[in-house]
């Protein structure tokens, strides 16, 4: 796999994230939720996770490339589950 694949497959699948984190008001049961309940504490662990893959430094080998991306995935996987333990 090649970074432009990589990259597309990451952009195929951040977006519809993306687009849900913003709280879109006229998608059912999207509607923004005070802060302290769990889907609050969800999109915010989601955010994150989305932030830190961002500043990720590629380097443009893709086996270390994608296993770079893949830490701040599961760190956000981490932090989520943290927040259904609650």
């Amino acid at each position: 796999m090649n970074i432009r694949t990589l990259i597309a497959a990451g952009s195929i699948v951040a977006v519809p994230y993306m687009v849900l984190a913003q709280g879109v008001p006229e998608m059912p049961g999207m509607a923004p939720q005070p802060e302290g309940t769990a889907q609050a504490e969800f999109m915010a662990a989601h955010e994150k996770m989305m932030t830190d893959s961002m500043d990720v430094a590629l380097t443009g080998n893709p086996d270390r490339d994608f296993a770079l991306l893949m830490i701040p995935h599961h760190q956000g996987a981490v932090d989520m589950a943290q927040v259904e333990l609650k």
